[in-house]
């Protein structure tokens, strides 16, 4: 046994935890090291990052499991190594019955989540975070009609269905160099080759990629003769 495991496992049982918390918060850490390639006292925010986003999003991981492993790498990093700030909060939102009736993760803006919160102060909703007029959730065709109306306003001579905020959604992200397998699964396709069909390439895009010739290291007369 690794001494940071030991330590671990001490601090566990000082803090009086079960047997089981115990060997569920040591495995969340064994995983996180295994999945990052390095001890995981090395590690840094942006690696506990990708592995929440590996369970959320690449294995599909239910809620409680990512908030078990969360609440293991929180104790770790916050009681073991005096380091919080380690474990991030993760921007994404659960959806459930969503394209083909799957259940998958997405990201949540932090502004967007502000905004909900500010709505949610204001107008303190039921059942609900958005009603419809019987009580029920808002229909596809409110949502339809509140993205006409934005469009209008806004002047807009493009994208006059609510969709387009999907199609920009992924544009968006693979202008940011999001990779094609991780936009796919944000979307929720199940095939790779709808991904590709459904976004399209930009100038911008265009514009940041390098021609392989220009990577190639080209012979100069200081080099030896072969």
């Amino acid at each position: 046994m690794s001494p940071l495991r030991r330590r671990l496992i001490e601090e566990l049982q000082l803090h009086r935890k079960a047997e089981a918390t115990i060997e569920a918060y040591v495995a969340a850490v064994a995983e996180l090291a295994k999945f990052a390639g390095r001890s995981p006292d090395r590690l840094e925010v942006a690696d506990v990052r990708q592995y929440l986003h590996h369970l959320i999003v690449e294995r599909h991981l239910a809620r409680s499991t990512v908030n078990q492993r969360i609440c293991g790498l929180r104790f770790f990093y916050g009681q073991v190594l005096q380091r919080p700030e380690c474990v991030p909060r993760v921007p994404l939102i659960r959806i459930n019955s969503a394209k083909g009736q799957k259940d998958r993760y997405t990201l949540l803006s932090v502004r967007m989540l502000a905004e909900l919160r500010a709505y949610w102060r204001t107008y303190r909703p039921g059942e609900w975070l958005f009603p419809g007029i019987d009580g029920g959730p808002l229909s596809s065709d409110s949502a339809q009609k509140c993205y006409q109306r934005a469009w209008h306003a806004a002047r807009l001579t493009h994208g006059s269905g609510i969709h387009t905020l999907r199609h920009s959604f992924a544009t968006h992200l693979l202008e940011a160099g999001v990779d094609l397998m991780t936009i796919q699964r944000l979307l929720g396709h199940s095939q790779l080759s709808t991904t590709a069909r459904y976004l399209h390439v930009t100038n911008q895009h265009l514009q940041r990629l390098t021609s392989p010739l220009d990577l190639l290291r080209m012979p100069t007369d200081n080099d030896p003769l072969a």
